[in-house]
């Protein structure tokens, strides 16, 4: 049977002692390891994706794997490695070859990469040509997914037969308002907490996210302006007690399934999209709804468009334009709401 990736204990010896020596905190004498400072999941996400490498090796050209780890990526090899992933999305391959490059490059940072790179340029530009194609007609305005998350919320709730069913369609269209109007990534929506991320005050709520829940690593913060805010009180003093009663163990993540348990990344990634079908007739991923928030304000006024990046936490490291953004966050918040609620009144 094919195996899909090889796990670190049954790499090669050499990529095991690679892979140990990227991950050394360091120490007076030795620097740090080329991967310490990543957050756990991407060192997760390379080693997987390093372990596919092997596997395919192993079936392909298993006489690959007698070679120094950096010597193995030929340019033959990586064009069959890619074609032999005709099958996944395109941009799922231009992943599993950045994934290569990285630890290449991280086990030797003179190679040669320039072949390998070019490799990526050709997948690369077959994504966004594709990735165009995937958002056609399911680039909704933002006014119109918050509409359906009212409604969810509110008329179709109230209409719920049963206080499980009402539970569950308060929390569902509470989940699709906040992310029109708050539309921050898959992983920050997962980390929400109650009394640390999310802070619940008379005079407002206000998400906070630190910067080890966000993908730039610069913190983020804002308002949750109204409708939502509302809404999500409601959420908060309603369902979600009554759903966090069903579960084994008490926690105090914001979003809770029906068992409970706090929401898993596989399960808001089939959600959402259902939701929206049944609402809209058209399937809308958690991450189109960033395309969204992008498209109403460009829409809106060129002001607006400057308020895309604060809102979506788009941000290069340099700190002029880290301290710029953070500050402007709240401000991009507070207007986008406005722009969508205005949207929606007049619809």
């Amino acid at each position: 049977m094919t195996r899909l990736k090889l796990f670190v204990d049954e790499w090669p010896l050499v990529d095991q002692r690679m892979w140990a020596a990227f991950l050394v905190t360091g120490n007076p004498l030795d620097g740090p390891g080329a991967f310490s400072h990543l957050r756990a999941s991407t060192i997760r996400e390379r080693e997987v994706g390093y372990g596919r490498w092997l596997a395919w090796l192993t079936e392909a050209d298993p006489s690959a794997l007698e070679e120094p780890s950096i010597e193995r990526a030929t340019a033959g090899r990586v064009t069959a490695w890619m074609g032999s992933l005709a099958t996944l999305a395109p941009y799922t391959r231009v992943m599993r070859l950045n994934t290569l490059i990285s630890v290449i490059g991280a086990a030797d940072p003179a190679a040669e990469l320039s072949v390998l790179k070019r490799i990526r340029q050709v997948h690369h530009a077959k994504a966004l040509g594709n990735h165009g194609q995937r958002k056609v007609g399911r680039i909704l305005s933002s006014d119109v997914l918050l509409q359906a998350g009212l409604d969810y919320a509110g008329s179709y709730a109230d209409a719920a037969k049963s206080a499980f069913e009402r539970a569950r369609r308060l929390r569902d269209g509470t989940l699709l308002a906040f992310l029109s109007l708050l539309p921050i990534r898959r992983r920050s929506l997962l980390g929400l907490e109650l009394g640390q991320s999310v802070l619940v005050t008379s005079a407002g709520i206000k998400i906070d996210l630190s910067e080890a829940m966000m993908k730039s690593g610069v913190a983020w913060e804002a308002m949750v302006p109204e409708p939502v805010e509302s809404l999500l009180r409601r959420y908060l003093s309603d369902a979600r007690p009554f759903l966090i009663n069903r579960a084994t163990t008490p926690h105090d993540q914001l979003w809770v399934t029906d068992t409970g348990r706090p929401f898993s990344y596989s399960y808001l990634g089939r959600r959402i999209p259902e939701l929206t079908e049944f609402m809209t007739g058209i399937r809308v991923p958690p991450h189109f709804f960033r395309d969204a928030a992008a498209t109403t304000l460009a829409r809106e006024s060129p002001e607006a468009a400057r308020l895309i990046g604060p809102l979506l936490a788009h941000s290069s490291f340099r700190s002029a334009e880290r301290h710029y953004n953070h500050a402007r966050c709240i401000e991009a918040g507070a207007h986008y709401g406005d722009v969508v609620e205005a949207l929606r009144k007049a619809n």
